[in-house]
């Protein structure tokens, strides 16, 4: 047994332990808590103010919708986007898409009804054009020279004539499925700096559209592309937002009445969040900073960490009153003791979070920024409002005990005794439960379908899932090829090889492959203004004509469409002085986007090299290059995953040093950041073992947690360095350290995981399952610093875990 630690001490209730006349701090102890509650009136007057000034008088913050800025700003994806969308400025598509089981009707009713369809879409606001069965079919009535001959009432596109079928098979999958009843419309978007309304607008007016379809078509329309999962996302993000708010801080609300069984003590901490959030939001938008697309929880986990903070605060509130102490005096030494700890507590979930703000995603990047600055506005919430409001008014000043706490008391008592009587077994089962956890670390797989971001009755989802069924592919990228300002044969020609090799591209996984698994094509439409020339010249009047009337021939007819196809760019002045003109022509891709991530990448790299074949770079050339929303994506998690473990290794080096000064020892913050650390990585392996994929909300969990889970190793540690400082053994120490701290512990985490498991419920799946993991990382932290934490303390030798008679007390590790 450990030294003056016998098994009746061990068995002490939390109640005895409440009725423990507490020591007074000592005179030389600069006493925070005093101060406080000496100005509390003044302090509860600027908190009172800050809020009500902060959230009726500055606006709040705005979302940044753009899909570029996810990337950091110099980063080559971006660039090459960025590219597209200047070279060719109606690259924004919508696809409509609908089911006519007489969509190829020989009397062209369903041809009418889809022109009706796609009048409708036309004039909705942002849409520059459309292109459609019903714009090939009266583009082929102009170029057809038959019509002049026949006389026949069957729409030209229907006829079987070989134009008519290369045309039909030239958009197979952009403007019809194989089935012919599957009907697209592909609304081209006005630029986003030009178009007459926001692309949310857009998106719900063409939505609308499809909702109300001719009674002859039966079951509504769909829309998908780029600008919808988008504006969708967003929306998603900004109800989250919302509701994640006014769900958690009901949920959390409703624990702690539970728990303390007091309106005061329900009310306070719930007054401290929402001021965090004011002066958080503030910050904001004086900084012009904008929210992004995983901010939704930025409310929820600032609430969960608030109140962890002022749990602690009515914890030691009530053990005061309990050993007799005055309400204000109680507020005192519970505010003296405790400060120390919630600012340290506060630094650290600064830390967490300020090491995303490496990482080369912008919403991940911004998360950190948001959160670290309002864990940080935690602290002055905590202490300009607690003491005010908990001394304010005669009334249900003291917190009660919780229905059951005493078998809580038992239950904190017995797990004391455990790790005394059993320390080797139960380090040894822990470490091996642990090592088999962290070993699925190995196992974990990318999410790069953006599409299972949503659940999967999201009408979005859906409606992705219905193109890669009925047309082949809803991933949309693109090829931006240099060209000569006149199209020559011999350029043609270097196109059409390189069409060809995109479309018997094969791709498949390694492990597949070596299974004898069926490979399957790459893409699954590739299309130029080459391949338009080339349908062309199957016309009697285009047959012979150069390749620039063919195609001039060709705009005519579809001038929107054929204008996102080509474009001449203006590049800076040349040495002469005289503006450098560019052209260029662009090949647009589609292929499946539900596909693995190795797949994805396997499918991006096989086409640059493509590119670097037929089109290879040269200094007096621009360079051909892929681009688009496919690319986006596929790039954004894996660089969420490589940037996650060098914010995991920042993160737990800045709260080394933090522990470091905060315990003013190496030793002790060792064993706290160990504690913490191994949960949060047994936690992200549990994830490679049960098959979860990684996402942003996977990719951000050790990093986040870690910092959440520290502060609960904070308080253990400084109320255990008090009570050594006070003459009390190691053992004794560490038993009433369990029932104190360990109690308020488990209240604290219990608000924490039922603020993160309101996430669950997030309809963004990332946010979601940010939410599972974290609340597991809660409870295996909490674990850790009631079981793992105190059995290290007793194998540590007693010089290294006891503070120097000279050290300063709780709030001397406040800076000054």
């Amino acid at each position: 047994m450990v030294a003056g630690h016998s098994p009746r001490s061990l068995t002490t209730s939390s109640s005895q332990h409440d009725r423990l006349s507490p020591a007074p701090d000592s005179p030389r102890r600069p006493n925070f808590g005093r101060r406080l509650v000496s100005w509390r009136h003044g302090l509860l007057a600027i908190g009172a103010a800050l809020g009500l000034g902060l959230t009726w008088g500055l606006p709040q913050p705005q979302y940044d919708r753009s899909i570029e800025n996810m990337f950091a700003a110099d980063d080559p994806v971006r660039l090459a986007y960025e590219r597209l969308t200047r070279r060719f400025s109606a690259n924004e598509i919508i696809l409509a898409v609908y089911t006519d089981p007489n969509l190829f009707a020989d009397d062209g009713a369903g041809l009418r009804r889809l022109s009706a369809i796609a009048q409708r879409l036309r004039e909705s606001p942002g849409v520059r054009d459309v292109l459609s069965l019903a714009e090939l079919n009266a583009a082929l009535d102009k170029i057809d020279l038959a019509r002049l001959f026949v006389s026949d009432a069957t729409p030209p596109l229907l006829r079987d004539r070989p134009l008519a079928r290369e045309l039909l098979e030239l958009f197979a999958g952009m403007t019809h499925g194989e089935d012919r009843q599957t009907a697209a419309i592909a609304c081209l978007l006005e630029p986003r700096g030009e178009a007459a309304a926001p692309r949310r607008d857009t998106v719900e007016s063409l939505r609308a559209v499809m909702r109300s379809l001719p009674p002859e078509i039966g079951a509504p329309g769909m829309i998908t592309g780029e600008p919808v999962m988008v504006a969708d996302g967003f929306r998603f993000v900004e109800q989250d937002g919302r509701r994640l708010a006014y769900v958690s801080t009901l949920l959390i609300a409703a624990c702690i009445a539970l728990v303390f069984r007091s309106l005061r003590w329900l009310a306070i901490p719930l007054l401290v969040v929402q001021l965090a959030l004011a002066l958080s939001n503030a910050s904001l938008a004086l900084m012009q900073s904008k929210i992004t697309l995983v901010s939704s929880m930025t409310a929820a986990v600032l609430t969960v960490i608030g109140v962890a903070a002022v749990v602690h605060i009515i914890v030691g509130v009530r053990r005061g009153q309990a050993a007799g102490l005055s309400p204000q005096a109680a507020m005192e030494q519970a505010m003296s003791r405790l400060a120390a700890p919630i600012f340290w507590s506060a630094v650290t979930d600064a830390v967490g979070f300020a090491s995303l703000t490496i990482s080369a995603v912008g919403p991940v990047r911004d998360y950190g920024w948001i959160m670290a600055i309002g864990s940080l506005f935690v602290l002055p919430a905590v202490f300009l409002l607690t003491p005010g409001l908990a001394l304010i008014g005669p009334w249900d000043r003291r917190p009660h005990r919780a229905w059951g706490e005493a078998k809580l008391d038992d239950s904190l008592a017995w797990s004391s005794r455990q790790i005394e009587r059993h320390p080797r077994g139960l380090a040894i089962s822990i470490v091996v439960a642990v090592l088999i956890c962290i070993a699925g670390i190995s196992r974990l797989q990318l999410e790069t379908d953006f599409t299972r971001s949503f659940r999967q009755d999201n009408p979005l989802v859906q409606s992705y899932a219905f193109v890669e069924e009925r047309l082949g592919g809803a991933g949309v990228w693109d090829i931006m090829l240099p060209a000569p300002r006149l199209l020559d044969e011999p350029y043609l020609q270097r196109v059409r090889n390189l069409e060809s090799d995109l479309r018997s591209l094969q791709i498949g996984a390694a492990e597949n492959a070596a299974k004898n698994a069926t490979q399957r094509p790459g893409f699954t439409k590739v299309i130029s203004l080459v391949d338009a020339i080339d349908v062309a010249g199957v016309s009697p009047a285009l047959r012979w004509a150069p390749a620039e009337a063919k195609l001039q021939a060709m705009a005519a007819t579809m001038p929107a469409f054929f204008g996102t196809l080509r474009t001449v760019e203006e590049s800076p002045r040349g040495g002469d002085g005289t503006p450098q003109r560019q052209a260029w022509i662009r090949v647009m891709l589609r292929s499946h986007e539900r596909q693995e991530a190795a797949q994805k990448q396997q499918l991006i790299a096989a086409t640059r090299e493509l590119l670097e074949k037929h089109f290879p770079a040269k200094d007096s050339e621009p360079r051909a290059e892929a681009a688009g929303f496919f690319v986006l994506l596929s790039e954004l998690v894996q660089s969420t995953v490589r940037d996650q473990w060098r914010c995991f290794l920042l993160s737990a080096a800045g709260m080394m040093v933090a522990l470091t000064i905060a315990l003013r020892s190496m030793v002790l913050a060792v064993l706290a950041l160990v504690t913490n650390a191994a949960p949060v990585l047994a936690v992200l392996g549990m994830t490679g073992w049960l098959g979860i994929r990684v996402n942003l909300g996977v990719a951000m969990i050790a990093t986040v947690s870690l910092g959440l889970s520290v502060d609960s190793s904070l308080h253990f540690l400084f109320d255990y360095r008090r009570r050594r400082q006070d003459g009390v053994s190691r053992g004794e120490a560490l038993s009433a350290v369990q029932q104190g701290v360990g109690r308020a512990m488990l209240f604290a985490t219990g608000s924490l995981v039922a603020g993160f498991l309101v996430l669950t419920t997030s309809p963004f799946v990332p946010t979601a399952t940010f939410g599972w993991l974290a609340a597991l990382a809660m409870i295996g932290g909490v674990a850790g610093n009631l079981v793992v934490l105190p059995m290290l303390i007793h194998w540590l030798p007693d010089t290294f875990s006891a503070p120097p008679a000279s050290d300063a007390a709780d709030t001397s590790s406040l800076p000054s």
